[in-house]
C-alpha cells in the first residue's frame, strides 16, 4: 500500500473519514482493500485495539463527539448549503453539512498536509 498526498478539494468518500481518523484525532486504520482496489473498508482501533468503523462524514454518530470536543458550529446558508466553523479555527461550506464540519476540521487541525492510502 503506497500513499499519496492530496488538497483538501481532492478528498472525496473514505478519504475524508481516514484524514480524520488518522490525522486529526490519531487513531490507526486498519484497510481491507476490494478486489482491483475499487473502494475498501476502513475500520480503526480503539484505546483497547478493538476495531471499529468510525464515518465521521457521514454518521452523525461518529461526528458529534468530534463537532462538540472541537467546538464545531453549523450554520445553514441556503443555496450554497452549510458553513461550519471550528472555533478558533477555519470555516468551510459544502452542501452535506457533515462534509463541511469534517473539511472545517481538518484545515484547522491538520496542518503539514493531507495523504491518504492508495492501493
Amino acid at each position: 500500500m503506497g500513499y499519496k498526498a492530496v488538497e483538501i478539494d481532492e478528498l472525496k468518500g473514505w478519504w475524508i473519514d481516514y484524514v480524520v481518523g488518522t490525522q486529526v484525532c490519531n487513531r490507526r486504520a486498519h484497510i481491507l482493500w476490494a478486489a482491483g482496489g475499487y473502494g475498501a473498508d476502513l475500520t480503526f482501533e480503539d484505546g483497547n485495539g478493538k476495531r471499529l468503523k468510525f464515518s465521521p462524514s457521514t454518521s452523525w454518530g461518529d461526528a458529534g463527539p468530534l463537532l462538540e470536543e472541537f467546538k464545531v458550529s453549523m450554520k445553514y446558508e441556503g443555496n450554497k448549503g452549510w458553513t461550519a466553523s471550528v472555533e478558533g479555527g477555519d470555516s468551510h461550506t459544502h452542501l452535506f453539512p457533515l462534509h463541511a464540519a469534517m473539511f472545517a476540521l481538518i484545515t484547522s487541525k491538520v496542518k503539514d498536509g493531507y495523504r491518504v492510502p492508495t492501493y
